[in-house]
């Protein structure tokens, strides 16, 4: 008799997407961002950007693709569930 073992997959994260605008080749640009800060450091260097920012009670935060976390720590503090919002980006 042959023993099978079932293995569960875990679930695969969905990415986080940015919408509501095009992100242009260069330069700033005005878009919607819905994830995690992981998803929006993985979109963000997929798209080539070098930073992204939000606003919240009237202070501009602003999150560097790619830094260490030590870089990002205020802006990870004000939104720790992620984001769903608007963001002016920056792509060189």
């Amino acid at each position: 008799m042959r023993a099978f073992r079932l293995f569960r997959r875990h679930p695969v994260a969905t990415a986080g997407t940015f919408s509501g605008g095009t992100i242009a080749p260069s330069g700033v640009s005005i878009v919607s961002f819905m994830g995690t800060m992981a998803q929006l450091n993985t979109a963000g260097a997929a798209a080539k950007l070098v930073s992204v920012t939000a606003t919240m009670g009237g202070k501009a935060l602003t999150f560097v693709v790619g830094a260490p976390d030590f870089v990002n720590v205020d802006f990870n503090a004000k939104f720790p569930t992620g984001l769903s919002g608007t963001l002016a980006i920056v792509k060189a």
